[in-house]
């Protein structure tokens, strides 16, 4: 028996707005942040994108074919499986945001830098508080482990 053929227009509006939805994401993860540059990616028209990223009733299997294959993470039945409820697969953004250790953003001074910093005049608390947080990322990815708090002698 083969499977039906694949037809948005066989599936109810809200079947097809999650498709949609799913595709723009994927879209828009995997770097394309305009419709035409992925259009062009997948060999469809920018109107057959658009019909299918605006829910439109009418779009056949080979469109959603060619955009699950541009799509990384997608198969050709990623689209089917959409639309008969099943979640997407996970997006692949471009740069995955990096991951750091949660001391990195206590609000405790920890190098003569950072109360420097602190001593400018003329900033409010929170800018400064964003360039030492951006000071800790860049010590952090070049290797380096975050500081410990300045020890107070007395």
């Amino acid at each position: 028996m083969s499977p039906r053929r694949l037809r948005t227009a066989d599936y109810s509006q809200e079947a097809r707005d999650n498709l949609g939805e799913a595709v723009t994401n994927a879209r828009e993860a995997a770097g394309h942040k305009f419709r035409p540059s992925f259009a062009r990616a997948a060999k469809i028209s920018p109107r057959s994108l658009d019909a299918v990223e605006n829910g439109e009733a009418g779009v056949g299997g080979v469109v959603l074919r060619a955009i699950a294959r541009a799509l990384p993470n997608w198969d050709e039945d990623t689209p089917r499986a959409i639309l008969e409820g099943n979640p997407p697969p996970p997006t692949v953004a471009e740069r995955p945001e990096p991951t750091y250790p949660p001391d990195l953003y206590e609000r405790e001074l920890k190098t003569e830098t950072e109360r420097q910093i602190m001593a400018v005049k003329g900033e409010r608390e929170e800018s400064k508080w964003k360039i030492i947080f951006a000071l800790r990322e860049q010590a952090y990815d070049k290797g380096g482990r975050p500081a410990s708090p300045i020890r107070q002698s007395g």
